[in-house]
């Protein structure tokens, strides 16, 4: 079995108890099945359990009011644009929903 984690936090970048709670919930999942992470960032771990990939979203209309949004909304588009083989996709914390979704 497989599960993908989809969030904006994930080691080094922890902001809160989202990521923390993410990063020891990896680690547990790890022990009994195969993890990958998909998260904001520049992290890449493309060996071992888990295997992370960050992701980074637009930038054009950075400083712009909507900026926020579309760097949320092209991140998420970004983190499902790599095929996902998955038994199991986990969003954490709305930051990750639309991924959830498109992935679905």
């Amino acid at each position: 079995m497989k599960v993908t984690m989809i969030a904006r936090e994930y080691p080094p970048y922890i902001y809160g108890g989202a990521g923390v709670h993410l990063r020891y919930l990896t680690q547990e999942l790890s022990k009994i099945m195969e993890v990958e992470v998909r998260c904001f960032g520049d992290q890449n771990i493309p060996e071992g359990n888990p295997k992370v990939k960050g992701y980074t979203g637009w930038e054009k209309l950075k400083g712009k009011k909507f900026s926020p949004a579309l760097e949320t909304l092209s991140t998420n588009l970004l983190s499902v644009l790599d095929e996902i083989d998955s038994d199991i996709v986990h969003t954490h914390t709305w930051y990750g929903h639309f991924g959830g979704l498109l992935a679905k």
